[in-house]
């Protein structure tokens, strides 16, 4: 059942902060984040950092994906590999869906297990910010 999966395929603290690291790194390099968090897939059993870039949306996925992965690269984060890096545009579905969730939230880190985010369910994420 998906439940026992999310006991079994946690986060490291490792992982969660190599996020916050890269993160940073974005930051430094002037690449607009909207929103960043790990999502739990429950039918690969895989988290994936998603990134909320305008840069998606105005540019498309390749020239982001350059240019997050020359990023990583460059700043030895090996805890994140660019396969686990999605760039979605800021209304992706699941991004909205986010944001509408936590919009009375105060900024900073929140963990949403087994919910149901207007109809759609999110086994795990782990929002590091979301704009």
């Amino acid at each position: 059942m998906a439940y026992t999966q999310l006991v079994v395929h946690e986060l490291s603290a490792d992982v969660i902060q190599a996020g916050r690291d890269f993160l940073a790194e974005l930051d430094r390099e002037q690449v607009p984040i909207v929103a960043a968090f790990w999502l739990f897939d429950d039918e690969t059993s895989r988290w994936t950092l998603v990134l909320a870039s305008p840069i998606v949306e105005q540019s498309g996925p390749l020239v982001f994906y350059r240019r997050v992965g020359d990023i990583l690269r460059a700043s030895g984060i090996e805890a994140i590999i660019s396969s686990h890096l999605t760039g979605v545009p800021p209304d992706d579905p699941i991004v909205v869906r986010l944001r509408n969730a936590l919009k009375d939230v105060p900024a900073g880190e929140v963990r949403l297990t087994g919910n149901f985010l207007e109809g759609m369910f999110v086994p795990d994420v782990l929002v590091y910010c979301w704009t």
